[in-house]
């Protein structure tokens, strides 16, 4: 017997439902109440209310409407498989394998002309994605139209000419599946549907005891039939929502605008009768929302409704970004949870068309609250999280067939799962990072790669090249044979642990060459599958071994290789398809369900529809978005001609926004993208919000400007706070200092102390001279880890930066030194591949030889003989170790060489090596030749300060400090100021810090602009005592020669 239950409210369902639980009890106590559900997350509220209502919830079984048919299905055929040939998936494999036979493609003149139009290059991805649209809609066929599927079987064909090619289609497949002898299943999902029917009515299967199908909306014909059926022989209950008696001559202009779906629903449903009961509907606050659901119930026309007391009930809000849109809705959030202390978060809905758009920006708001606000506890369901592995699947099968790019490989290379195989650390990737671009490795594995991209066969700036420098420095060391080895070694690694790391990043490369050599040829998907899984491990082996990630990865491999194999297709396709095919099995990892408890809960729409909240908003409602679009191929048969029962995106989403009315109790929320972020101007919102908006001035009365609140740009704008407030501190003071104009100090502001720092017991020289030449550079890069590259610095296939040139200048001055000739040089740094090709690479081997004969000219002028070598400093200073090897270009004491200008920063690192050479044992002056670039050379001499273990504590003490906190020593200013008199000596260092026209200045430096914003001017704190001591010191010590 069916009975037929409906109500306006989820609620007086949903507690109906709990009662006929416990009154309704099957023979056999353990048998399970069986519960048919539109969705998962449904069963879950609906688990959750009726263990609240009757103090527990055991023994019920929830089923989705297909599942629940397919379990009659295997009643009468219980050894069915778990994969039918006639699945989505297998069919689509099915249809690739005729799409691919030219033979059984000539059948179908209309296919075969749309895949020959594609060329003959994407014959394979052209019938692919042909194939996957023909299965989805024979998919949704077999769903909704089975019984015309058994009659294209039997011989129909229609007269529309879609139709019939379409049937003929249709009895090549299934004469296919009949021909296979693999499996003894060979009926189709359109047969197995009609035979368990005529079942059931012969009563040659069983039926359910009890039956409750619970507000299941829309299910196609097929399985209302069984329900049908069944309700003759069983204990059948149909809760339904009904929001009016009378759909199919509504007055209400929500439900003429809005309730197709609704009338679609009651049609339906009047097959299996009439409601026996309409259970009493619950009391609406007196609200402009509560008028507005109680005008829906009683169907009259929205200009009889009086108006609520509260127009507050109802909220449009027209944003420029969905990130204003969750930090509006999270202040309207915090605004409502200081009202109403009643109020909790389990008790709020939001739902998004778009939920994987808005989640980051969900957790961005959600999870920084600042100091002093409360946090508002969520759950975000209906958004997928990829794992690290999955990540770093996506990354190997992109670079596989790339040109190799420096910045995918080494991205893919730090990845975690990769990282732990070849057992490296995120600190020394970083260190391979910086060797690959001091190799000013671009792209290309190696020349051959090259020839194979079209491109000429050059190894100049390959990874080949790198490790080929790179293993020959490690065994050769420094060598003069340039004969043998044409080419610069590179000395950067050192240590046996840094030749552990190189070695482990060549296997990395050698594994990624291997991949991109046996990708080339053709194979089937068992193939290519079988091949994947074959070499995961030579890249995440240790994620593999341990936790599920991998095993899921694994499986869902298995799964295409079923698919195809479960077709019978054996077609051969590249790596590229093979790849797209296996990034769609990726991406579609399930997402988490909803919660609804623990706090908010976020949610796609579908999933949550009708469940009642105090509070349901909707974000994200704009124009692209909402209502969802249905894309069919232009063949659908049901998009032509649509019947009851079958599902319409369209409609279901003018559908879902009158369930989001009927369910909010005390606010009906939605906001959506109305203003551009650029000009301001107006975007119209989702037509269902234009048609929201103009319904609610019906029934208020109130204007549309007063219904829909543009918010500001930002929650910063001055704007943000007319005839309101905020809860963000922050943003008040902010906009408070915009309107009355004054200096908005940016950059990082430090929370609190930071931890000390872990203490260094070997200090290098070269750590003293980088820290001195840019102290807030090596307080970011040694607490935080942030590495910049200068927008000079970045790496391009035409340019070499300064380090690699500085490198280049001391190899060249040690061959210019030697008595090597400059075409030997010059073919030297070409083959080497460190130098840019062309006339770029021309330009820098000119210059360079041009400043080291310069330099050298120089210094035999002033009787210095020219000498690269390295002086070994071992300094013992309190309870500080100061070694490391300096560089000198003569053996007449120190000298330094540095072909830019005699800079501030340059001079300090000079001074300081000769601070350090003097305290090591060195006696007289130390030398600095430098301003080689401008053909004006400058030698400068430093001389002994008489105090220099005084001045090494003092640098060393400042060092220390700038660990701790960030140190505003910039010395260029620094300089600048100390060198001039008092009328321009502020001028001077101003100039020098924030620069001027064709003039660097210091505060340009993006560690310098990250730390103290890049608007920063020049101050007077910048002019410690301390700091102009050491500048005083170096000044009083320095004497140009020349």
């Amino acid at each position: 017997m069916i009975h037929i239950i409906s109500s306006l409210s989820l609620t007086e369902l949903s507690r109906k439902l709990a009662d006929d639980i416990l009154s309704v009890c099957p023979v056999n106590p353990l048998t399970p109440h069986t519960i048919i559900v539109p969705n998962q997350d449904t069963a879950r509220w609906l688990k959750l209310f009726i263990a609240e209502k009757n103090g527990i919830a055991a023994n019920l079984q929830f089923l989705l409407p297909a599942e629940w048919q397919w379990k009659q299905v295997r009643k009468l055929y219980p050894d069915l498989p778990e994969s039918l040939r006639s699945d989505i998936e297998p069919m689509k494999w099915a249809v690739f394998g005729l799409l691919m036979n030219p033979e059984e493609r000539s059948s179908f003149p209309v296919l075969e002309r749309y895949i020959r139009a594609q060329g003959r290059e994407r014959e394979e991805t052209a019938a692919l994605q042909l194939s996957s649209q023909i299965a989805s809609v024979f998919d949704q066929y077999l769903i909704y139209r089975p019984e015309m599927m058994l009659r294209w079987q039997n011989g129909a064909t229609g007269k529309d000419d879609d139709e019939v090619w379409q049937s003929a289609f249709w009895r090549k497949l299934c004469n296919r599946w009949k021909s296979a002898e693999t499996r003894k299943e060979t009926l189709n999902k359109a047969e197995l549907f009609a035979n368990t029917l005529d079942a059931l009515v012969s009563g040659e299967i069983s039926v359910d005891e009890n039956l409750f199908c619970f507000n299941i909306g829309l299910i196609p014909k097929p399985v209302l039939s069984l329900l049908k059926e069944t309700g003759k022989y069983c204990h059948l209950e149909l809760f339904l929502m009904q929001p009016s008696q009378n759909l199919k001559d509504p007055e209400n202009e929500l439900l003429v605008s809005f309730g197709e779906d609704l009338a679609q629903i009651q049609r339906l449903y009047q097959t299996l009768g009439r409601p026996e009961e309409l259970l009493a509907d619950e009391q609406f606050p007196d609200t402009l929302l509560g008028r507005i659901r109680q005008s829906i119930i009683n169907n009259i026309p929205l200009n009889n409704v009086k108006s609520g007391t509260d127009q507050e009930s109802v909220q449009i809000r027209s944003c420029h970004s969905p990130l204003r849109e969750v930090e509006t809705l999270h202040q309207f959030l915090l605004e409502l949870f200081e009202r109403d202390d009643a109020l909790q978060p389990e008790d709020i809905l939001v739902v998004s068309p778009d939920i994987e758009e808005y989640g980051p920006f969900i957790r961005a708001v959600f999870d920084n609250p600042e100091v002093g606000q409360p946090a508002i506890p969520y759950h975000l369901a209906s958004f997928r999280h990829h794992n690290e592995l999955e990540r770093a699947l996506n990354q190997l099968l992109s670079v596989a067939d790339s040109r190799f790019h420096f910045t995918p490989v080494m991205d893919f290379f730090s990845m975690e799962p990769v990282r732990e195989t070849f057992g490296v650390s995120d600190t020394a990737a970083g260190m391979v990072k910086r060797w690959m671009q001091e190799n000013q490795v671009i792209w290309g594995l190696n020349s051959a790669h090259r020839t194979e991209l079209g491109q000429p066969a050059d190894d100049l700036q390959t990874w080949h090249t790198a490790l080929r420098r790179g293993w020959l420095g490690q065994w050769m060391g420094e060598t003069d044979n340039y004969e043998e080895f044409p080419q610069l070694l590179y000395q950067g690694v050192q240590s046996v642990s840094q030749q552990e790391i190189w070695a482990a990043f060549s296997f990395f490369l050698f594994q990624l060459d291997e991949i991109r050599r046996q990708i080339n040829i053709n194979r089937s998907i068992p193939e290519w599958c079988e091949w994947l899984q074959s070499k995961l491990p030579n890249f995440f082996l240790e994620k593999l071994k341990t936790g599920t990630d991998g095993m899921k990865i694994m499986l869902k491999i298995d799964s295409l290789s079923d698919y195809t194999t479960l077709a019978g297709c054996d077609v051969k396709v590249p790596f590229s398809l093979f790849r797209t095919e296996i990034i769609k099995l990726l991406e579609s990892s399930n997402a988490a369900g909803a919660r609804f408890t623990g706090g908010i809960t976020f949610s796609s729409m579908v999933p949550v529809r009708s469940i009642p909240f105090r509070i349901i908003a909707l974000i994200g409602l704009n124009d692209q978005s909402f209502p969802r679009k249905q894309s069919t191929p232009d063949f659908d048969l049901m998009a032509r001609q649509p019947r009851d029962g079958e599902r319409n995106r369209k409609q279901e989403d003018r559908n879902l926004f009158l369930e989001s009315i009927l369910a909010a109790g005390d606010v009906h929320y939605c906001s959506y993208i109305g203003q551009s972020p650029v000009d301001n101007e107006t975007i119209p919102p989702s037509s269902i919000v234009s048609e929201w908006v103009e319904l609610v001035t019906i029934a208020s009365g109130i204007d549309e400007p007063q219904i829909v609140k543009k918010e500001a740009l930002t929650g910063f704008s001055p704007s943000a706070f007319r005839n309101r407030g905020s809860f963000s501190k922050n943003y008040f003071l902010t906009a408070q200092a915009m309107h009355n104009e004054e200096q908005i100090v940016s950059g990082l502001e430090q929370a609190g102390p930071l931890p000390e720092p872990e203490d260094q017991e070997e200090i290098l020289v070269s750590d003293l001279t980088r820290f001195f030449k840019n102290p807030p550079a090596m307080f970011l890069q040694k607490r935080f880890g942030v590495y910049f590259e200068e927008p000079d610095e970045e790496k391009e296939e035409f340019e070499a930066g300064h380090l690699e040139t500085h490198i280049l200048f001391q190899k060249v001055f040690g061959w210019v030194a030697s008595g090597q000739a400059d075409g030997r040089i010059r073919s030297l740094l070409f083959e080497s591949g460190i130098l840019p090709s062309g006339w770029l690479g021309e330009k820098m081997v000119n210059n360079l030889l041009e400043h080291t004969h310069t330099a050298i000219q120089l210094l035999r002028e002033h009787d210095f003989e020219p000498n690269l070598h390295h002086e070994e400093i071992s300094i013992l200073l309190n309870s500080s170790v100061i070694n490391d090897s300096i560089s000198t270009y003569s053996m007449e004491g120190l000298l330094d060489i540095n072909p830019s200008g005699a800079s501030g920063q340059n001079l300090i690192q000079s001074w300081i090596r000769h601070l350090c050479w003097l305290n090591n044992g060195g006696s007289g002056p130390s030398w600095l030749l430098c301003n080689l670039k401008k053909g004006e050379p400058k030698l400068v001499r430093f001389n002994d300060p008489g105090n220099t273990d005084e001045l090494l504590n003092v640098l060393l003490q400042l060092y220390k400090e700038g660990q701790v906190k960030p140190l505003k020593f910039f010395t260029n200013s620094l300089v600048e100021y100390s060198e001039n008199d008092d009328s321009s000596r502020e001028y001077k260092a101003r100039l020098a810090f924030e620069g001027g026209y064709n003039r660097y200045g210091e505060r340009e430096n993006i560690f310098v602009q990250s730390l103290l914003g890049p608007d920063v001017s020049f101050s007077e704190e910048f002019l410690d005592e301390r700091f102009l001591a050491v500048i005083d010191a170096m000044l009083t010590s320095k004497e140009e020669v020349v």
